[in-house]
């Protein structure tokens, strides 16, 4: 490795940082990684500081380079050996042949002969996805023949944001790791999903752990929430160094969530729900059953929730566009409403969605 340009204090407190074992994989991460989305310089930053696990997942848009080559090119810079790295990718292809080949693109893209980890990514997003993944030919079948030719090295982490799904593809054993959003925002998915993958020793990675942004109450608060759910490794996305660095300390100084800090977090979660425009769906599903024009409610507060939360809006309305029925369908009658347990507006909410995922521009 090329020679340090790192605040020396920063880089002793990184050395200290925990380090936990990625479930069966036996791999040693520090608890604090660093997400696809960040940009190069953190990548850079991050490498001399000796963090060593990275998400180089190559498909999320808007963040100018492909996190692949970012990453690469923040190797090169810093004179990184591969081996005292782990990498973790996924593909959006849920077939045997889309993966391969998807998987080929990110060894070329990262100039590596091997990924550490690689994955179905959201898979849960689309219904059949799970069951095309699974299926012979399906994804599944494709990465297990890349295991086999040393090309990966573990299966995962399976990524999604819908915690019965997930938990159904945790229980076939076939994974090594998942990805799960983790943050005081989605407790569903946190109560879910995280008892089965203890149990199986399954590694649990930790991503969207400031929910895309939406916590401005405290800037360590909600990173000690994500650690002290006993996962694995948390990869915030960051985009500047002062980010980065705050992270470190935060990883560095972690030894508990205090009540104090629930309390904040819990004041936030319910100042941002009950904010004119901001009712958040928890995607539990208990209104979906009961609405007689048959709407995927649950569906269309998702499309929702990646447009406004994961700026994914071109994806969202095309999403939209394509529903049997869509949320102008709704006659208001809210039998929805009444089986909520977050006491949500969903009539409202409903029509919201509809005026802002209907406009074309």
């Amino acid at each position: 490795m090329t020679t340090k340009r790192v605040d020396s204090a920063i880089d002793d407190l990184a050395a200290g940082i925990q380090q936990r074992t990625l479930g069966r994989t036996g791999l040693r991460v520090k608890m604090l990684g660093v997400g696809g989305i960040s940009s190069q310089d953190v990548f850079e930053k991050a490498l001399e500081y000796g963090l060593n696990f990275f998400d180089v997942h190559g498909y999320e848009a808007g963040h100018g380079l492909d996190g692949r080559i970012r990453f690469k090119n923040a190797m090169r810079k810093t004179g990184t050996k591969r081996e005292d790295v782990i990498l973790t990718a996924r593909c959006n292809s849920f077939t045997r042949e889309g993966a391969l080949a998807q998987i080929d693109e990110s060894l070329e893209l990262l100039e590596t002969d091997y990924l550490d980890l690689y994955g179905p990514y959201n898979v849960t997003q689309v219904a059949g996805r799970v069951e095309k993944t699974m299926a012979p030919g399906g994804a599944l079948e494709g990465l297990e023949e890349a295991r086999a030719a040393g090309k990966i090295r573990f299966i995962g982490g399976v990524s999604g944001h819908h915690h019965q799904e997930l938990v159904q593809l945790l229980k076939t054993n076939a994974f090594d790791a998942v990805m799960i959003a983790v943050n005081s925002f989605d407790q569903d998915v946190v109560a879910a999903t995280l008892p089965v993958a203890r149990e199986l020793n399954i590694g649990t990675i930790a991503m969207k752990p400031f929910a895309k942004g939406l916590f401005t109450g405290s800037a360590t608060a909600p990173l000690r929430y994500v650690f002290a759910q006993d996962i694995t490794v948390a990869i915030p996305g960051m985009y500047t160094i002062a980010e980065l660095e705050k992270n470190i300390r935060t990883a560095s100084e972690f030894s508990g969530c205090s009540e104090e800090d629930m309390a904040l977090l819990n004041r936030e979660v319910d100042k941002i729900t009950r904010a004119e425009g901001k009712f958040i769906c928890r995607q539990c599903g208990y209104c979906v059953p009961v609405c007689p024009q048959g709407i995927d409610i649950k569906q269309i507060f998702y499309m929702e929730r990646q447009a406004s939360r994961y700026y994914s809006v071109g994806w969202a309305k095309k999403a939209y566009a394509g529903v049997e029925k869509n949320a102008k369908e709704c006659a208001a009658c809210g039998a929805c409403e009444t089986e909520c347990p977050y006491d949500l507006p969903i009539r409202e909410m409903l029509r919201k969605v509809h005026l802002d995922l209907s406009n074309p521009h």
